[in-house]
């Protein structure tokens, strides 16, 4: 996905959430592995039953997806700067002190499906494609996500 379809697509809003899509790839592939962890473990349903239901929060496993892979949590001012001109006066100051970048990422595919009437999303979407590129690229560049994509 990312390596054929990306370099033909060139609208901002399409590399946004062709890009998102992977994450969503790496996300799958972490569940199935959490999973898998407990199964190999033996666990008991109760203790399957607590984890499914924390990983089934798509906010909760894109978290868990960058603690796993002790992926950069915090946003830089790039990050800081563009979080506060898509969603202006809509968030609270607490949400910007303590917005974590899965968090970030997450909003932005929220604001996109659900309000993107909400936002002013086409003056932004260039700046949140390529700023979702180098995030991406870190992933990418990360030993344990890297190893993720590589499992079945």
């Amino acid at each position: 996905l990312f390596l054929e379809l990306l370099p033909k697509v060139t609208d901002p809003l399409s590399r946004f959430i062709s890009i998102y899509q992977t994450v969503e790839i790496l996300m799958e592939k972490y569940f199935h592995q959490k999973i898998d962890e407990l199964r190999v473990k033996r666990s008991t349903i109760g203790t399957i039953r607590d984890n499914v239901s924390d990983l089934s929060s798509e906010r909760k496993l894109i978290n868990g997806l960058f603690e796993y892979c002790s992926l950069r949590v915090q946003l830089n001012n790039e990050e800081k700067d563009l979080v506060r001109r898509l969603f202006f006066n809509d968030k609270d100051e607490n949400y910007y002190k303590t917005l974590k970048l899965p968090s970030f990422i997450y909003d932005i595919r929220n604001a996109i499906v659900h309000n993107y009437h909400k936002y002013e999303l086409s003056v932004l979407m260039m700046d949140i494609s390529e700023r979702m590129e180098l995030i991406w690229v870190e992933m990418l560049e990360n030993k344990k996500a890297s190893d993720l994509l590589m499992l079945n």
